[in-house]
């Protein structure tokens, strides 16, 4: 015996099944403007250890000319007074510390190298798992949406006319069945991304759910629905995480 169907809107699955779409997409989108900066982040480094590490051979050769200078000035022939060396000292002095100033640079570049890996990697793991419900789970949800619409559709060009349903619920009386997104920390562009279009397909799946109360929905939304949340989840507090490696790097190495 088949299970009745309860819909209450066609349109509510039409909207949803677009919306589950574009998220897909826009879903695609953050994760590859997240890999992007990370790009971008790794070149910066490398480039910032390479400046320093020229900064170093410079700054050797100036330690050596002050030292050079200072050896001069304090050259005197014997009965002569000894010269003021006032100048070339806080010369040598500013040389040695820009110098070491250098030096902790480049160790610090070099420091943070393995470090920005093992984040990357960190992040990869959430990324890689939401990349594959994106590739992967949301089309089939999708298509199964897309089958359940063309059998409803069918059915309502032949179907008399039926009562009208109750009114849904305001927007104000909504439950979510879904995990709810967390603050805003960080507002990369991948972020951002991800997060407002996790919280536009959260506002409709509300909708959506409210209306289509039979076993189909049911099953949609243990199987399709609810292992979007936690992974969305899951790389937004990578994305944070690495985030705050991010900015440390850049304070740091500068």
């Amino acid at each position: 015996m088949l299970t009745p169907a309860r819909v209450t809107s066609l349109d509510l699955l039409r909207d949803f099944r677009t919306a589950l779409a574009g998220f897909r997409i826009e879903g695609q989108d953050a994760l590859t403007a997240v890999e992007l900066d990370l790009r971008r982040a790794g070149d910066w480094l490398a480039e910032r250890r390479q400046f320093w590490q020229r900064q170093v051979r410079a700054l050797q050769d100036e330690l050596t000319q002050a030292k050079a200078e200072l050896s001069r000035r304090q050259m005197v022939l014997p009965g002569e007074r000894p010269p003021d060396c006032t100048q070339q000292i806080k010369a040598l002095r500013k040389a040695q510390q820009m110098l070491e100033h250098a030096e902790g640079q480049v160790e610090r570049c070099r420091r943070w190298e393995p470090a920005l890996r093992r984040a990357v990697e960190e992040y990869e793991g959430p990324a890689r798992q939401l990349g594959g419900l994106l590739d992967a789970d949301l089309p089939r949800a999708v298509a199964l949406l897309e089958r359940l619409l063309t059998s409803l559709e069918a059915y309502v060009a032949v179907a008399p006319p039926s009562v009208p349903p109750s009114p849904l619920r305001g927007r104000g009386e909504r439950r979510s069945t879904g995990p709810r997104p967390e603050p805003v920390m960080t507002l990369t562009t991948g972020r951002t991304k991800l997060l407002e279009s996790y919280k536009a397909l959260l506002a409709r799946w509300d909708d959506t759910r409210e209306g289509w109360g039979d076993l189909v929905g049911k099953e949609f939304e243990e199987k399709c629905w609810e292992p979007i949340g936690p992974h969305v989840q899951a790389t937004l507090r990578a994305i944070d995480r690495l985030a705050a490696v991010i900015a440390q790097v850049r304070h740091e190495c500068e």
